[in-house]
């Protein structure tokens, strides 16, 4: 009996060593990146330093451990359904006249390491999606008014749209890099969106100077009697 006690004892020393190993510790998958936050005490709140990958001992109690992925992350910004989301997270901005385009918009992100503690103590939120649509979309958002607001239409339309585009990734980076979230790529994807006669009117007028340039090299071209008569 003595010997049976002794095991029970054992055994249930074993298995309480377990629990309390399961509940005070908690492993950062490879791509991820951990926050500790302290939930009481004089040093409550986001912890500045992140935790790497691998085991990670806390309190739970009075901790709490947060993990973010800091791989790459896609995301689409389309009217579609079948794209993104189902709901139209497309981006619309106005020229410097007041026309409005549209466009799909997809980009790419991770997020620095050094720096998760700070976005988790900003937002409050480790879900890439929820940041990526709610807070990222709207800084987009705001870099595409704010560059397309001092441009012509016809310009956003035509030749300056990569000017634009270019002008959009680095106000981006500039306002997102500083919570810690890295701009990889940021692209139009498909055709810039315009009401219709303003589309048809800027292709008329870019048909016109087309055929303009087409007739003046027909009209300043030599005959070919004239070349032979060179």
């Amino acid at each position: 009996m003595k010997g049976l006690k002794y095991l029970i004892i054992v055994v249930s020393a074993f298995l309480l060593s377990l629990i309390f190993v399961g509940c005070t510790t908690t492993r950062i998958n490879v791509g991820h990146v951990g926050v500790k936050v302290k939930l009481a005490g004089s040093e409550r709140g986001v912890q500045d330093m992140q935790l790497k990958t691998g085991w990670v001992f806390f309190n739970p109690l009075t901790e709490q451990v947060v993990e973010f992925p800091t791989s790459v992350q896609n995301i689409v910004l389309s009217a579609s359904p079948h794209e993104g989301k189902t709901v139209d997270e497309s981006i619309t901005f106005s020229s410097i006249e007041g026309v409005n385009a549209n466009a799909d918009v997809g980009f790419s992100f991770h997020i620095d390491p050094v720096l998760a503690p700070h976005l988790y103590a900003r937002f409050k939120q480790s879900d890439m999606q929820e940041l990526a649509y709610g807070y990222m979309r709207n800084v987009i958002r705001e870099a595409f008014s704010d560059v397309a607001s001092k441009m012509p239409i016809q310009e956003i339309y035509g030749a300056g749209k990569t000017k634009m585009l270019n002008d959009v990734v680095a106000k981006c980076k500039d306002s997102l890099g500083k919570d810690g979230v890295v701009i990889d790529q940021l692209t139009i994807n498909g055709a810039l969106r315009l009401p219709e006669n303003v589309a048809q009117a800027i292709n008329n007028a870019m048909a016109a100077t087309q055929n303009a340039i087409q007739s003046c090299l027909l009209y300043t071209s030599p005959s070919p009697r004239d070349r032979g008569n060179h």
